[in-house]
């Protein structure tokens, strides 16, 4: 097998271990589901295996949840005239991507599982449709369903296994908010079974099997009751209700998967077992049916990867460090382009009409680095040497020798044009000078530009050249150059 390997012992324990081919991280494709489906049947069908052992191979990564690419394939409403057709289609589907779960934890063989890294989305659900889950004592251990913040629910059980597990209460945030949990924090709710020093959970989860492995799931045991009762318990249908209020107010009802993710929950816990599994396979699908759902699944994950790996790098131009930029202007959004720059560990000149109001840009890095430092993300020298990289003036001939020149200015063309001008004169040839712009069209700025012929936008497609602005962090990858475009920046 491509992405599993299988290695049984004398005690008739199988090692099944997740390693998927060519990728840093594991993650559920069809390929590999295709490969567990048959290693399930094996699991049934083989005497000479008495129980399983499920690990990663992957260092801090047990599985990183279903593979996106290949839900954005049927993401969306799909084509008009057509929509029983692939709704049917995507039953098909994920009844068979649920089954392998169901006949993982049905086999008639325990199977713990070793958590060694993150397991997050379709990973921690994998890990919930093993008897008994161990998990390291590591920063690098979290659990985690965060489908509803990508405009989908967990489709491979985890509205159903979850709250079986730790209750309704405890499932709320974690399915709705997508609250993650360390190893600590998952055992005191009950969501893993054990927590062991890195590097021993394979061995704690095979003495699990071999000694006292139970191969029957508590949903599958007659007269089993949820942990802390059903959604009639005053204290459930209370968090019911909040959580309900608490998403309203967060995402004002744009979030569809929160919706039906309360439907899934709520009525899937009042009947059996496989009957929740159907309850919530319905909700997915209504769920991945909405344009919002694809439209979360491009903007939050496929696009930022591609950004990241490269994929829209014009063809032919060289990789090129930037050792030093400039921001022209000190607002909220300059300010906010020079820290990441200056964390990114490029050099930055800050400039602003006045030594006070470039001053007051610096500082705003200096409160978002103290705050990192009180919550413990950051220590006080690498906080220090950030701050260092900052240059506040109003000098433009600090300009020189910066690879690039990012314009945040006020939205005006003539403060626009003027900064502009000054800025080029001590720029490079080779140099890129940028704009923040969100309202003023590209072409006008650039007639301020010594080249305006050479100016490009910096939007979607896959001709951008220059900087990647992101709503959460202002500013994200630099990436390529070309020979001095005015680029405007998407926000």
């Amino acid at each position: 097998m491509k992405h599993w390997r299988v290695d049984v012992d004398g005690d008739g324990i199988a090692l099944v271990t997740f390693d998927m081919a060519g990728k840093k991280v594991n993650t559920l494709s069809s390929k590999v589901i295709e490969e567990i489906t048959a290693i399930v049947e094996r699991i049934r069908t083989d005497p000479a295996i008495k129980g399983v052992v499920l690990a990663s191979a992957k260092s801090g990564m047990f599985c990183a949840g279903g593979d996106l690419t290949d839900i954005k394939s049927f993401a969306g409403p799909g084509e008009p005239g057509r929509e029983a057709e692939t709704i049917a289609a995507d039953f098909e589907r994920m009844t068979r991507d649920v089954a392998v779960f169901r006949g993982l934890e049905t086999s008639g063989k325990p199977v713990a599982c070793a958590i060694e890294g993150a397991a997050l989305g379709g990973g921690a659900e994998l890990a919930m449709a093993c008897h008994y889950r161990v998990a390291a004592e590591s920063p690098q251990v979290v659990l985690g369903l965060p489908e509803g913040g990508l405009g989908l629910l967990p489709g491979g059980g985890g509205t159903q296994r979850l709250p079986r597990l730790v209750g309704i209460r405890e499932s709320l945030p974690i399915l709705l908010q997508g609250v993650n949990k360390t190893a600590a924090e998952a055992l005191a709710i009950g969501w893993v079974n054990e927590v062991a020093p890195a590097g021993e959970t394979v061995e704690r989860a095979r003495t699990w099997v071999r000694e006292r492995g139970d191969p029957v799931q508590p949903w599958d045991k007659p007269k089993f009751e949820v942990p802390r009762g059903g959604p009639y318990v005053q204290a459930n249908s209370e968090a019911l209700a909040m959580h309900a209020a608490i998403s309203r107010q967060k995402f004002f009802g744009n979030y569809p998967a929160q919706l039906h993710i309360l439907t899934a929950l709520y009525e899937g816990i009042q009947v059996p077992f496989d009957e929740g599994l159907r309850i919530e396979m319905r909700e997915f699908i209504r769920t991945v049916r909405t344009p919002q759902a694809l439209a979360m699944i491009r903007t939050s994950f496929l696009s930022p990867r591609e950004i990241k790996s490269g994929a829209n790098r014009p063809v032919g131009v060289p990789v090129k460090a930037f050792k030093k930029g400039t921001v022209l202007g000190a607002g909220l959004m300059g300010a906010g382009i020079a820290c990441v720059q200056a964390e990114r560990g490029i050099d930055t000149v800050l400039i602003d009409r006045t030594q006070e109001a470039a001053e007051r840009g610096k500082a705003y890095t200096a409160t978002y680095l103290s705050k990192q430092i009180k919550r413990g993300r950051m220590t006080q020298d690498k906080a220090d040497e950030i701050l260092s990289r900052i240059v506040p003036t109003t000098d433009y001939s600090e300009v020189r020798g910066s690879d690039i020149v990012v314009e945040a200015v006020f939205e005006d063309r003539a403060v626009k044009a003027d900064v502009t001008r000054m800025a080029e004169a001590e720029l490079a040839p080779d140099a890129i000078m940028a704009t923040n712009t969100s309202t003023l069209p590209i072409s006008g700025l650039a007639e301020a530009s010594v080249r305006p012929e050479t100016s490009s936008a910096c939007t979607s497609s896959r001709r951008w050249n220059g900087w990647i602005l992101s709503r959460s962090s202002v500013a994200t990858r630099l990436r390529t150059r070309r020979s001095q475009p005015l680029t405007t920046i998407s926000q």
